[in-house]
């Protein structure tokens, strides 16, 4: 069974108040017990600054994927009446976004939310879906002229909020209480309504008397040696007037020896009524302290510092904070009313809330008899084991199990899009302003049955300057757009750099023959999304994070591919600040990222190497995969110059090296051609073709190589030919000579052994790990070192024994594009498969 709980309770005001600490630790502990069912999270976007807090709280417990977030167009609260048609549409965009996730059965933490904030709740309103609500209690309708009759705008807002109540297929109370005020206050059917109780978390916990955060709290709130704690609201029914008058006729030796202290947040207005209350009582400033909103990891200190907790309240759903105190090892005296009472069964530690005599008895009792509160404070240790999360998860898939077996199902449910058109057909809308707002939150909240791969391709989409990443892009794009990994579609998507935004790069996907959008859109994601940083896009790292954080969000996935970190090894090879660039490109991947993905074990053994350097404690998961080799399949380049065919016949004639790879500082063309003019010098007639565009800091190499009195005789430079003609070269040519004294990979090795093409190779571990005992390898970076290496080499050539790619296995792009789908998506089967024999099986997850 599919169970999506709408968590707006732990989202909006109410996630400073039980309510909310209720919501998210029934929703961590639904998703620990799950019986199997799949359990998804529902939030609201309105609220953003708590979707990271929720996310993180579930984290490990529910998929990020099955938490979804809705947006809806504000502003929806409730006291404002000129937002009734706003909360209308908002109400079934939310229905529309849970109906689409195909739900057996939808919880409703927290109904009675949206006066105050953007929450947005109701009950079937669009279609019909099993539906359970978590009653927390009937307070206003109890009591009218406290909570309803003085405003008669949250009356009329209520009793619209209770209609969508009755429409609950079960209700699940948290106490007998309120199980109590649902059956004769509502009339609901008793066998609809569940008692699941309550609990309070893990960390409401007794700490040692050397705690350091005890000595920290009473410095922080300025408390004295003892004190009384109340925490809670500051509404009528908290009774906070009555606990004022006790304390204050609390004989003058007794206050003494404790303040009274009132923890929470509370209104302004009521601080202000009872510091009047208290002046009046004839008590001194510093007798009553207010802290204000306090975190759990403060009140734990101070249940646990308290001489006693007391709780006055005169109706509550259930109250927590005595179960919170109790598990602390607080004494607690409580109101012998409502839910309470079931809490606290010992007769001593109750009293008439609605008595300030009995009030102020009590407390008085247990000021002086240290006894007595010894005894009470050891019930309240045994009474708290009486209640677990546990407990309270299974009562609530009990609760579950039951209202969906009993439910009427329709054979066929209704789209979800279809639903909300037919509900929105007879709106009326106040321009068009709203109409694109409405359409918007309808495309962010309504999520495709069909999740997406956004897969980045901005620099391609802008400039093909035929590099290697650029390479990769195209023949991984090429793959997934007519083989899309597992039941994903693939969305190309590109930074603007002029608005600073994602956008889908459809005008880029249809000139290469991808059916849909012509011109680019806006980007919208859902929750089971994932983007891939595909292309390297090093100069929007100071906009990127904001749209990490928009995934992260949202529930997407966020993965980058690393080809290299070479920039940060060896910033001398780049030019300017090239390696400081993209070292702060690798700290923000790396921040953002949920996966990297590295394009060979050696990367990623380097990246974990870097991780460890910096002391990065938070990390993504780290994995590997090999790249294709299969120029065709890779969207090639066409093209053969009309003076090819000569110099093809040329390199057949005479032993013949190639280099390939834009010249650049790392890539030993310097050392290669010296070497090789020793040679020419020493009487040698061998070949050195060189392939790639000029780059960076190679000036004085590149005016050698224009100059040279071997250019077009026994040296050749080849700048921006096609992957067409590249293909012959590799064909007419002896040996790949790879000198390069960094790579992530060393494509060119594969490429050559794809034409059983003999490989002379630095030592690198990369080149290692992609040709194994398949190339012949020289070290050393003196020209000499080179040298030697080609004779040595051509003497075994001449003899037939140089190493011979013939045995080295390679990946096709297809292979590729599937390895990089398993190690992004896990789960997924590489297409095809590795070669057998090669050195390119599952990537490791690091």
């Amino acid at each position: 069974m599919r169970i999506v709980m709408d968590l707006q309770g732990a989202q909006s005001e109410s996630r400073y108040r039980g309510i909310g600490r209720y919501t998210l630790s029934l929703a961590q502990a639904v998703a620990r017990r799950n019986r199997g069912h799949d359990i998804h999270v529902s939030l609201n976007g309105a609220f953003e600054d708590t979707l990271a807090s929720v996310r993180q709280a579930l984290g490990g417990l529910v998929p990020s994927g099955n938490i979804h977030v809705w947006q809806v167009p504000l502003p929806v609260r409730g006291m404002d009446r000129e937002n009734a048609r706003r909360i209308n549409h908002a109400e079934l965009i939310k229905e529309a976004g849970m109906l689409a996730l195909a739900p057996d059965l939808i919880h409703v933490s927290s109904l009675f939310e949206g006066y105050v904030d953007s929450s947005v709740t109701s009950v079937n309103r669009l279609v019909h879906v099993p539906t359970i609500v978590t009653l927390y209690d009937m307070i206003p309708l109890l009591n009218p002229e406290v909570y309803l009759n003085p405003d008669p705008q949250y009356k009329a807002y209520y009793e619209g909020k209770l209609e969508h109540l009755k429409r609950a297929d079960a209700l699940l109370a948290i106490s007998d209480s309120s199980a109590g005020e649902a059956t004769n206050a509502l009339g609901f059917d008793p066998a609809r309504v569940f008692n699941i109780s309550a609990a309070c978390d893990s960390n409401f916990v007794q700490l040692p008397k050397n705690a350091p955060s005890l000595r920290l709290v009473k410095e922080k709130y300025g408390l004295g040696t003892d004190f009384i704690l109340y925490t809670g609201g500051s509404d009528e029914r908290k009774n906070l007037q009555r606990l004022v008058d006790a304390y204050g006729q609390l004989e003058p030796r007794q206050r003494g020896k404790c303040q009274l202290v009132l923890a929470g947040r509370m209104h302004h207005p009521h601080i202000l009524e009872l510091q009047s209350r208290a002046a009046a009582a004839g008590l001194a400033p510093e007798e009553l302290i207010f802290t204000g909103y306090v975190s759990d990891h403060h009140l734990v200190a101070l249940y646990n510092l308290c001489r006693f907790f007391i709780f006055p309240s005169w109706h509550e759903g259930f109250g927590l904070p005595v179960l919170e105190a109790m598990s602390c090892g607080a004494a607690v005296l409580a109101a012998d009313a409502s839910s309470v009472k079931e809490i606290v069964h010992e007769r001593a530690a109750l009293f008439d809330p609605f008595d300030v005599a009995s009030i102020r008895e009590r407390m008085a009792h247990f000021l002086d008899s240290d006894d007595d509160l010894d005894k009470l404070r050891r019930y309240s240790i045994d009474r708290a084991r009486d209640y677990s999360w546990d407990s309270v998860a299974d009562r609530f898939l009990d609760a579950c199990e039951r209202t969906h077996a009993a439910a009427e199902r329709p054979a066929d449910r209704p789209d979800a899009v279809d639903a909300l058109v037919c509900a929105l057909a007879h709106s009326e809308f106040e321009d068009v302003a709203e109409v694109a707002a409405l359409a918007d939150s309808i495309d962010r909240s309504v999520a495709p049955a069909k999740r997406k791969i956004m897969v980045d391709v901005t620099e391609l989409a802008a400039h093909d300057y035929k590099t290697g990443i650029q390479r990769v892009t195209r023949a991984i794009v090429s793959e997934w757009m007519v083989n899309p990994p597992g039941d994903y579609q693939v969305q190309l998507v590109r930074i603007d750099r002029a608005s600073r935004r994602y956008v889908c790069a459809n005008e880029y996907a249809s000139a290469h023959g991808a059916a849909g959008e012509l011109t680019d859109t806006p980007l919208v994601c859902h929750a089971g999304d994932v983007f891939l940083g595909l292309d390297l896009v090093g100069d929007c790292v100071p906009f990127a994070p904001e749209w990490f954080q928009y995934f992260h969000n949202a529930g997407v996935t966020v993965a980058f591919v690393v080809y290299d970190i070479l920039p940060v090894r060896h910033p001398e090879w780049w030019p300017g600040q090239g390696g400081r660039h993209h070292e702060r490109w690798l700290r923000t991947v790396a921040g953002a990222s949920d996966k990297l993905l590295c394009i060979s074990k050696a990367v990623a053994d380097d990246v974990v190497q870097w991780l460890d350097e910096q002391g990065v404690e938070r990390r993504p998961e780290i994995s590997w995969f090999h790249l294709g080799a299969d120029i065709h399949q890779s969207a090639p380049t066409k093209g053969v110059p009309d003076h090819g065919p000569q110099l093809l016949e040329r390199l057949r004639t005479a032993e013949s090296f190639l280099m390939v790879g834009t010249l650049e500082p790392r890539k030993g063309h310097a050392q290669v051609l010296a070497a090789f003019e020793q040679l020419w010098a020493e009487g040698g007639d061998q070949i050195l073709v060189i392939v790639g565009k000029q780059g960076w800091l190679v000036d004085e190499l590149c005016d050698a190589l224009r100059e040279h009195p071997e250019l077009d005789s026994r040296l050749f430079w080849l700048s921006g030919i096609s992957d067409d003609y590249l293909d012959e070269i590799y064909a007419a040519c002896s040996c790949l000579l790879a000198a390069s004294e960094g790579e992530g990979f060393g494509l060119p090795l594969i490429e050559a052994a794809h034409r059983h093409m003999p490989v002379l190779a630095r030592d690198l571990p990369v080149f290692k790990e992609v040709a194994g005992d398949h190339a012949y390898y020289f070290s050393g970076t003196e020209p000499e070192d080179v040298k030697q290496a080609v004779r040595s080499w051509v003497e075994l050539y001449r003899q037939g024994a140089h190493p011979s790619t013939d045995g080295l296995h390679w990946l096709t792009w297809q292979q590729s594009a599937g390895m990089l789908a398993q190690a992004l998506l896990g789960g997924v089967p590489a297409r095809g498969g590795a070669a057998d024999g090669g050195h390119t099986g599952a990537p490791d997850a690091i």
